[in-house]
């Protein structure tokens, strides 16, 4: 299924969401100005982050039920899978991508953002289903 990876994420109100918040500085009056203005949150950057960072599981101390997050181990297979899936998405713009593939990405994207970001993904990435839970 091809893909856009270029898809920019919004917020509630319909405003594309940068990358990181942007840069503000005070000028001499102490008015706020923007320094840097960074560039739209699209799919490509999401999935590339969750595709090469480590995924984390949580483990629960018995004793004194503190949550430690601890790296998951993958395997060198899964590593090269997710590193060429990366290479090919930062590409950007259509890409052919597999259901095991988007199956993965949903996942990972659950794991690391917020509901209205894994909510855009998964309309991006998986329409269909998106459109079933509408109904439902």
């Amino acid at each position: 299924m091809k893909i856009d990876f270029n898809y920019k994420f919004k917020d509630l109100n319909g405003k594309y969401i940068p990358e990181w918040p942007d840069e503000v500085e005070k000028d001499k009056d102490g008015k706020e100005v923007i320094k840097k203005k960074h560039p739209p949150f699209t799919l490509k950057m999401a999935c590339v982050i969750v595709l090469l960072a480590p995924e984390l599981g949580k483990i629960t101390c018995s004793q004194c039920r503190a949550v430690l997050v601890t790296p998951k181990e993958l395997t060198g297979e899964e590593k090269v899978t997710r590193g060429l899936l990366a290479t090919e998405i930062h590409k950007g713009g259509l890409v052919d991508v597999g259901t095991k593939d988007i199956e993965l990405l949903k996942g990972l994207i659950a794991k690391e953002y917020t509901s209205l970001i894994v909510m855009q993904a998964w309309a991006t990435l998986d329409p269909h289903e998106v459109e079933e839970r509408k109904k439902k």
